[in-house]
């Protein structure tokens, strides 16, 4: 009985679903796999996730006429290293785009504005470089990282740069 899903309203209006569901589980896979004839469904039942590891993996494999589906995922992450994750893996870059807009890595956000194929990405990465203030700091790095003391050395370059804020 609670995890029954019920379809509201007339065909003129919207679908709905209506949660009496807390199988985080099924949520994720009603969001996933209903038809796109279900979108509103399938937003609802994202909308309804609360478990961050399954709202990640909605986000990371949403793909096609569930964008929508993917974005709404996204947008409730709080966790970091699962942000990380979809902003890395997401199959569409809408996705990605949000989670890296949402990270406060600086080192990863460092490594993507560098390394990131596309380029919306590594723009999106290097304007949300600028906005985390310089004290607040990523994990300690470690003396034998070099590639991510390279990453926060070329920030910092870039931050004391003699370059227009709005060209770097």
């Amino acid at each position: 009985e609670n995890q029954k899903l019920e379809q509201g309203g007339d065909r003129g209006s919207s679908l709905e679903l209506r949660a009496k569901v807390e199988d985080q589980a099924l949520l994720a896979r009603v969001a996933l796999e209903t038809g796109e004839g279900s979108f509103n469904i399938s937003c609802a039942a994202a909308r309804h996730l609360k478990d961050q590891a399954l709202l990640a993996k909605v986000a990371v494999e949403a793909f096609g006429f569930r964008e929508g589906v993917g974005l709404l995922a996204v947008e409730r992450l709080t966790n970091q290293v699962l942000l990380a994750k979809v902003a890395t893996a997401a199959n569409l870059w809408a996705v990605r785009q949000v989670a890296v807009q949402e990270l406060s890595d600086q080192a990863l956000l460092a490594r993507m504005a560098v390394e990131e194929v596309d380029y919306n990405i590594r723009e999106v990465a290097c304007h949300r470089l600028f906005e985390i203030p310089r004290e607040s700091t990523c994990l300690p790095l470690s003396a034998d990282d070099a590639n991510t003391r390279l990453y926060v050395d070329i920030l910092q370059m870039i931050r004391a740069s003699s370059i227009p804020a709005e060209h770097r």
